[in-house]
């Protein structure tokens, strides 16, 4: 499996100008495509360094994705399309 990092990570800025850190769960695809979570992280930086650090512990596609808009920041891990 080849690993790439694909990234659209976004915030949101508040009423009185302050960084809003969206909160992004991490999980990962098994084999049988059930998918498990693996941890959550506070602003789209530190979901990407723990999905990078999550992607060197297994082969498996992982992913990280802000909920309450159903937007998919980053996959790692994944498989190459079938030709």
């Amino acid at each position: 499996m080849s690993k790439r990092l694909l990234s659209t990570a976004h915030s949101e800025e508040s009423a009185r100008g302050k960084t809003v850190e969206e909160e992004y769960e991490i999980f990962e695809t098994l084999p049988d495509q059930s998918i498990i979570w693996r941890t959550y992280a506070q602003g789209a930086k530190l979901a990407l360094a723990k999905l990078e650090a999550i992607s060197q512990t297994t082969p498996n596609e992982c992913f990280a994705i802000h909920l309450v808009s159903q937007t998919v920041i980053a996959r790692v891990n994944k498989a190459p399309l079938a030709e």
